[in-house]
């Protein structure tokens, strides 16, 4: 379970800006870990349209996002061949996501959960 955590603040050359930190099954992550797992989270990155036709069997990863304005978002991730996943969005929208940016999350996790901190450069 990830939690987000923001809060607004004044820097000292008076420019507003915005704390935000992280705690994962309860445990705090940091504010540096919780932008680097969100970085990550940019790589995945959408890389074309899987045909409504394609069979896709199990998922294989699954985030439900709860959203802080209310409601959710459901991402599920269904392995095709050795380097693309299929991405379903809210059970609708397919698209192709190469597997190297789906582990570079799923290894950013690992570390966290094993009390490691992110590394700032990784695979792209």
């Amino acid at each position: 379970h990830l939690e987000f955590s923001f809060e607004d603040y004044i820097t000292d050359a008076n420019t507003e800006a915005e704390h935000v930190w992280g705690s994962l099954n309860g445990k705090d992550i940091g504010e540096t870990n919780t932008k680097r797992l969100y970085a990550r989270t940019l790589n995945l990155r959408e890389v074309g349209t899987v045909p409504d036709d394609t069979a896709l069997g199990a998922p294989e990863v699954s985030v439900t996002l709860n959203l802080r304005e209310g409601g959710t978002r459901e991402l599920k991730m269904y392995k095709l061949n050795d380097r693309q996943y299929c991405a379903v969005v809210d059970g609708e929208q397919r698209f192709y996501i190469y597997r190297s940016n789906l582990e570079n999350i799923t290894d950013a996790f690992t570390r966290l959960m094993d009390a490691r901190d992110l590394a700032l450069l990784y695979d792209t």
